[in-house]
């Protein structure tokens, strides 16, 4: 049976014209049409009628649009019902500013075309009902009683939806690299594993691919890409890479697939970077598994968005980011999606462990192998460097300290934080340079920066260590970071706000007698400031400092603190690879 012939599409158009052609063009691919031609008719018929999507006009609503889709997500009986925004933004800051306001797609007047428009709803609305968030229902019934009133995600719903997926889809500029680029007899297992660390998808395919052939059934598997590399072969590997399928995504979608690409090969990059430092005999195992460290944003993104969706949306009203609050919201976290979806590609239980439990902090209490938890380590700190190094704070990005067992073994091995970060600094810039031209787009999204959107500023980290992740997100944001060594009566313009890292006090008695001697110096009076704590807040902390600071305990967002101390609006223009590189 169709499913679509039932489907029922809400159109949202003030011009009686365009909205009796479009309803002509859904109702030609069997849609069920219901018209509405003010804001008052908008939320009246989509209370009535639960349509599957609702085509909100964005051009000739005068600005009233977005203010509809608000009204529209706050009434819960219709709140989940997608919204697909029809415009042409005059500025990027509009496709940025509905997928906020709650829009799950955005479709573009100029040049309209009906295959592609009618592509657009199906796939907005029918991605769920369809192709099948398997066994998804809106029923309330359904939803396992998520406050997101989604139904709750396990491995036999995410295996289901994989079903039919031998590889997962790769970017495209990665599979014309596989398929055109020749290479010398004795540089293919190079040249393959070169063209794997550029893309997770392309890497997963390798190691799937390879893990067939493989006869060495070793406690590891087949989990160094170089080694995988050896096995596949340059002719098995051009077979495999010519059957991928492309990955489509949407522009103005709430994925960002150039940040998940940068993010993804820069914490690779420095994995394997620090595992040289550190002596592993198989640094190509931290890269697989560091490049595959965020495939589960992946799966939600592109076969679940409504669930990747509330994490998005929900994001931006907490403070932090981490497995508990992703398994209240969704029924599981990203971590535990990419454990299920790397073992329907045959990928070795090493790299799955890392994947699971790469947001879990220094990975306390895990039942790890060795060589898990040391690869576990290694990806959580290139995690935490890359993203303090990105000249941006993407949604779903959270901060923390490194693990207390890294930072002990980076010191005995007696290694150089300055020569680590450097190399780190050099790799974000130049994949910020890569990513303004693979992914314009996605270097004019909102939360880039054009420009440092902090001026001067104050940090201090009584008792932090040499590898200071906040310090580093800090310089990386601010036109100059000054770091104070201690506490004195040193003059510093009360426009410079501050950040005092107390992350590396532990007990409530020396956080208070920091915290007084910082009041007593007169460094809160009239300044802005943000204190990062390790562990719960004393309700006596924040009369102590006063109004114009705020308190935070880590994992945390930073941007959610960044925000109040900035001075400079953040504009998404074009990115800077110097704001990476210094």
């Amino acid at each position: 049976m169709d499913t679509t012939v039932a489907t029922t599409i809400l159109i949202a158009n003030p011009c009686d014209a365009e909205r009796k052609l479009l309803g002509q063009v859904l109702d030609e691919g069997e849609f069920t049409v219901i018209e509405a031609a003010s804001i008052r008719e908008v939320l009246e018929q989509a209370g009535s009628h639960s349509p599957a999507l609702i085509v909100l006009d964005g051009l000739l609503w005068q600005g009233q649009a977005l203010e509809a889709l608000r009204q529209l997500k706050k009434l819960p009986a219709i709140q989940t019902i997608p919204v697909m925004i029809f415009a042409n933004p005059g500025r990027e800051e509009e496709v940025y500013d509905a997928i906020q306001a709650g829009a799950s797609a955005w479709f573009l007047r100029k040049g309209f075309e009906i295959d592609k428009f009618l592509d657009k709803v199906r796939t907005t609305q029918g991605r769920h009902e369809v192709r099948g968030e398997p066994g998804g229902s809106n029923s309330a019934s359904s939803t396992s009683g998520l406050p997101t009133g989604l139904e709750k995600l396990s491995e036999e719903q995410v295996l289901a939806a994989m079903r039919n997926m031998e590889y997962p889809p790769a970017f495209t500029f990665s599979i014309n690299e596989a398929v055109t680029t020749p290479c010398a007899r004795d540089q293919e297992a190079r040249h393959i594993a070169e063209i794997a660390v550029r893309d997770p998808m392309m890497m997963t395919a390798v190691l799937s691919r390879a893990a067939r052939m493989n006869l060495d059934k070793s406690i590891d598997g087949l989990a160094d890409v170089h080694e995988a590399a050896e096995v596949l072969g340059m002719r098995e590997f051009a077979k495999m890479a010519e059957s991928l399928w492309p990955l489509e995504y949407n522009l103005a979608g709430l994925w960002d697939p150039g940040c998940f690409w940068m993010h993804s090969v820069a914490t690779a990059r420095i994995a394997g970077h620090l595992s040289k430092m550190l002596g592993l005999k198989k640094p190509g195992q931290a890269i697989s598994a560091a490049l595959l460290h965020d495939f589960g944003y992946y799966i939600l993104a592109t076969l679940f968005p409504k669930h990747y969706g509330a994490l998005f949306s929900a994001s931006g009203s907490i403070d932090s980011i981490h497995p508990v609050w992703e398994k209240r919201l969704i029924g599981t976290h990203h971590g535990e999606v990419a454990d299920w979806a790397l073992r329907h590609f045959n990928l070795p239980e090493l790299l799955r462990s890392v994947a699971n439990v790469h947001h879990v902090p220094g990975i306390m209490g895990q039942p790890l192998s060795g060589s898990a938890r040391v690869l576990s380590l290694i990806v959580q700190a290139a995690d935490q460097i890359a993203d303090a190094l990105f000249p941006g704070d993407p949604p779903l990005t959270c901060l923390t300290t490194l693990a207390q067992e890294f930072i002990a073994a980076f010191e005995r091995a007696n290694l150089s934080a300055d020569k680590l970060m450097g190399e780190a600094r050099k790799i974000m810039a130049e994949l910020t340079t890569e990513l303004v031209y693979l992914f314009p787009q996605s270097a004019s999204r909102s939360y880039v920066y054009k420009q440092r959107p902090l001026g001067p500023a104050l940090y201090f980290a009584p008792h932090g260590p040499e590898l200071d992740i906040i310090k580093t997100y800090c310089n990386v944001r601010a036109e100059e970071l000054v770091i104070m060594e201690r506490v004195g009566r040193a003059e510093y313009p009360v426009n410079m706000p501050m950040v005092l890292n107390l992350i590396h006090v532990d007990e409530p008695a020396a956080q208070v007698e920091t915290l007084s001697t910082i009041v007593a110096s007169g460094l809160t009076r009239g300044r802005k400031g943000v204190v990062l704590l390790g562990g719960p807040i004393d309700k006596s902390y924040p009369s102590l400092v006063g109004e114009m600071w705020q308190l935070h305990t880590v994992p945390t967002q930073p941007a959610t603190w960044l925000r109040m101390l900035t001075a400079v609006d953040t504009e998404p223009m074009e990115m800077s690879a110097a704001c990476a590189a210094e």
